[in-house]
């Protein structure tokens, strides 16, 4: 599980440090999937396609970003 926080800066009070890691897709392999939809011009007959859809075939934590944020006033 990837983590992301938000913290008060030990070194400086009135400022916060944040972190975003986020899980993201490695790498990306297509699949075809075959459906059945209803034919668009409302006839009981149907319509079969095949989608290629991207599906991720392994998921990584990758940092974002990593800033201070000051408090204004």
């Amino acid at each position: 599980m990837c983590s992301t926080f938000t913290r008060v800066d030990p070194n400086n009070p009135s400022a916060f440090e944040r972190s975003c890691v986020q899980c993201r897709e490695m790498n990306i392999r297509y699949r075809k999937v075959k459906i059945t939809c209803p034919n668009a011009d409302g006839s009981r007959a149907f319509v079969k396609e095949t989608l290629e859809i991207p599906v991720p075939t392994n998921c990584s934590c990758k940092a974002w970003s990593e800033e201070i944020y000051h408090q204004d006033g």
